[in-house]
């Protein structure tokens, strides 16, 4: 235990090993609770008799989860428009977490019991677990893991910005703890999978996207997250140590999972395979690497329209819309025209527009854009949706714009 983290215990009042006037807590005896005798790898933090048991392991760098490697040399450059204000750090640098709660439900009485945290060191993935085997001595346990979390730049992790970062929060606060864990840079990777897969799954849970996207299933110690809760008060209360290891083992999975679909979201504004991803997905992405300005959108961009997967795709006429619309903000005039020329193809009505608006504004090709604007009237005829039909007032009302521009045009010719 480092000299600095000693002292921050002792100030707060917390000496190691227990005190002669100590008040003792009457829990079940050591032989009907012991954890080491289901958990015989993992330790006790020696400078705390018996109040915090640590369970370590490191995944080699070739391992595979599923069907992703966690291979990741830790010195390697994170890419930084995963994070909000453009840091810059390796992949040493990040702290996977996730904990475990006495309760579903919030509130004071809920208790973090068990913090996994993991992270790549040049052995592979470590994972480090921090389980509070004694209530009594909350104190130490969250003064250790602040010492863990100050060490790492950034946190990863899967709906922690709505529950596991403030459920730990909230637990310094009420002991008295200064944190500075809501401060941190943090990335959620639960907010990139709504927006990358919300059109292709049909859920976002960490549970189901490790089955579709790494492609990895649980084994039989997996105990459902509902029961987590029971198991650690009946550990507590009545020394009942039996499912114990399905605990470690369901939050020692979703800090290995949490990895896997790190590295694999990491890769896609690295490298995308457009061949791999359905029209839905493309879309997103790009809408992902335009939101945090991707300094390769447009190489990327022009290796997507190489590519004939989309072509015919009734699904890719947003896609090509959105390209479109992305290229002509940056310059791009000749290939926006050819994407919302796809577009529209696929009948896209919003693309016959884009086309209207440019030979009319642009071109003052009066001719071309009365063409496209029709092709959009005729579209939108054949839309069984109330909604579209709504459109044909102002669409009409264009088109009667448009001839009178034409018709001066012609006549001044």
């Amino acid at each position: 235990m480092d000299n600095e983290l000693i002292k921050r215990l002792e100030t707060l009042g917390v000496r190691r090993g227990l005190s002669a006037k100590s008040p003792r807590v009457h829990l079940p005896s050591p032989s009907k609770r012991s954890i080491e005798e289901v958990l015989p790898e993992g330790r006790f933090w020696p400078d705390h008799s018996r109040s915090i048991f640590i369970l370590d392991h490191v995944y080699p760098a070739n391992f595979q989860h599923g069907n992703r490697s966690l291979e990741m040399p830790p010195e390697e450059q994170v890419y930084p428009g995963l994070f909000n204000g453009g840091l810059e750090t390796d992949h040493e640098g990040l702290l996977f977490l996730d904990v475990e709660t006495s309760s579903l439900s919030p509130g004071s009485g809920n208790l973090v019991f068990l913090v996994g945290l993991g992270h790549w060191t040049p052995e592979g993935y470590h994972s480090h677990q921090v389980f509070l085997n004694d209530p009594t001595e909350e104190i130490s346990f969250l003064a250790y893991l602040d010492n863990w979390i100050n060490r790492f730049p950034v946190l990863v992790t899967f709906n922690g910005q709505a529950f596991d970062l403030p459920v730990l929060h909230h637990r310094f606060l009420i002991n008295g703890l200064r944190s500075e864990i809501l401060k941190k840079t943090h990335v959620d990777i639960l907010h990139f999978a709504r927006r990358l897969w919300h059109k292709r799954y049909p859920s976002r849970r960490l549970a189901f996207l490790e089955n579709e996207v790494l492609g990895f299933i649980r084994g039989q110690d997996e105990i459902p997250s509902w029961m987590v809760p029971e198991i650690y008060q009946n550990y507590l209360f009545q020394g009942k140590n039996d499912l114990l290891p399905g605990v470690f083992y369901h939050n020692k999975m979703d800090i290995v999972s949490l990895a896997g679909l790190f590295v694999f979201i990491e890769s896609l504004f690295q490298q995308p395979d457009w061949d791999l991803f359905s029209a839905d997905e493309a879309y997103a992405l790009i809408r992902e690497m335009e939101r945090h300005r991707h300094e390769r959108l447009i190489r990327f961009l022009h290796e997507l329209i190489q590519t004939p997967r989309y072509s015919d795709d009734p699904k890719a006429a947003p896609l090509w819309l959105l390209i479109g619309r992305i290229y002509i903000r940056h310059g791009w005039t000749s290939e926006a025209l050819q994407c919302w020329d796809k577009a529209a193809g696929l009948n896209s009505i919003e693309a016959c527009l884009e086309l209207s608006q440019y030979y009319e504004r642009e071109q003052r090709d009066y001719s071309t854009a009365l063409v496209w604007l029709d092709r959009a009237i005729a579209i939108l005829d054949t839309s069984p949706s109330p909604k579209e039909k709504q459109r044909f007032g102002a669409l009409s009302r264009r088109r009667l714009k448009l001839l009178t521009q034409f018709a001066r045009r012609s006549h001044a010719t």
